[in-house]
């Protein structure tokens, strides 16, 4: 099957293409051709028997033969080849010089360092003699600061857990205690009553004021917060019961006084400083790890990878994180 002279592509079978009767006789395809299929299917086969396609309208003239412009490449590429030659030949033989200068230079600096170092041997060894009686000195100094520094950590040690117990003991005083943030102050408040509120809407049915040993405002570490409620129940079993119950209920600050403020209210056991500081460090220090689960209770923070993990990391200090 023929073939279009153009593009290669094949031809149709059934002869719809257009040939050139100029001498060469080869076939092209319509979009090949500068006839477009319409003016050829037009035209009379007279007209057609005349067409001549680009090439022999337009016959590029014959150069050299092919030989003699091979062997011209050639000669061009050879006198390239030995300019470039040439250049790095002299390129090289500028490199050897200059290895040999740098070399020169450097064997003069080994011979003068050499000369220096035997000019100092004699130094160093009249100087051996003393400085091992002062490395001597040194080791008795290093042994006697050891000793002193196992004792250091020690107490160190000691204080640190006297810390922790301290700490402890100061959250413990408050086992009974729980804080309510969010609550907006109005003038002239019942603490007691306000607290009667949040125990309506968390439906802790059984709860009595009786049950309140003390309740007040303290001022915010941020003054530019609202005061929290602290509340201090006569028995652990009561304080207990708010911290169960506050899972049930979300509060916001207009179900408890009449403001247009929306804020949420919570519920929290009743935290030292050092604690309130160590549960953000340890929540942080959760979400780093891959720890789904952080919360406080009898005085240490507790933190697990999941539900199905069995053991409980107990985060008593700073240092139980590393």
């Amino acid at each position: 099957m023929e073939t279009c002279h153009k593009c290669g592509e094949k031809l149709n079978a059934e002869g719809d293409y257009i040939t050139c009767y100029g001498g060469c006789r080869n076939s092209y395809h319509y979009e090949c051709s500068s006839v477009t299929k319409d003016a050829w299917k037009k035209s009379k086969i007279e007209i057609r028997k005349k067409h001549k396609c680009d090439e022999c309208k337009n016959p590029t003239p014959k150069t050299t033969s092919e030989d003699d412009s091979e062997l011209a490449k050639m000669a061009i590429s050879m006198k390239d080849m030995l300019d470039k030659m040439d250049k790095m030949e002299k390129r090289l033989r500028g490199d050897v010089m200059q290895s040999k200068m740098d070399l020169q230079t450097e064997l003069q600096g080994v011979i003068e360092s050499i000369t220096f170092t035997n000019r100092k041997y004699e130094e160093i060894k009249n100087e051996n003699i003393e400085m091992k009686e002062e490395i001597k000195t040194l080791k008795q100094k290093v042994e006697a600061l050891e000793k002193n520094d196992v004792k250091a950590n020690k107490l160190e040690e000691e204080m640190k857990s006297l810390k922790t117990a301290q700490h402890e003991q100061e959250q413990y005083a408050r086992n009974k205690n729980i804080e309510i943030v969010g609550v907006e102050q109005t003038p002239n408040e019942d603490t007691v009553e306000v607290v009667s509120k949040i125990a309506s809407l968390l439906k802790i049915s059984d709860f009595s004021s009786v049950q309140i040993e003390k309740c007040h405002r303290v001022p915010a570490r941020n003054p530019a917060k609202v005061n929290p409620i602290i509340v201090q129940f006569k028995t652990r079993i009561d304080r207990d019961e708010w911290l169960i119950s506050k899972r049930r209920q979300h509060l916001k600050n207009s179900q408890i006084v009449e403001s247009a403020n929306e804020a949420n209210v919570y519920v929290n056991g009743h935290l030292t400083q050092h604690f309130k500081t160590l549960l953000w460090k340890t929540k942080q220090h959760a979400k780093q790890n891959g720890y789904k689960y952080v919360w406080f209770r009898n005085c240490r923070i507790n933190m697990k990878k999941d539900e199905n993990e069995k053991e409980v990391k107990v985060i008593r200090c700073e240092e139980d994180l590393k």
